[in-house]
């Protein structure tokens, strides 16, 4: 479960057990408030990693 402790300006801080961290508050959900609880998902987006591999190939081509 991570929970929003408090909004310090334009972060949010949030406790998930021990751990607190921040992240800017414009990420969260609107009608977000302190004490909410969050789910947040974290995955690969396949897509744009084969995006940034081609641009950093082409940049490498036009270098050497």
């Amino acid at each position: 479960m991570i929970i929003i402790d408090r909004f310090e300006g334009s972060r949010a801080i949030l406790e998930m057990g021990e751990d607190v961290f921040s992240l800017p508050r414009s990420l969260l959900p609107e009608g977000a408030f302190e004490g909410a609880c969050l789910t947040i998902e974290i995955r690969l987006d396949d897509n744009a990693q084969k995006e940034r591999q081609t641009d950093i190939e082409n940049i490498f081509d036009q270098l050497f």
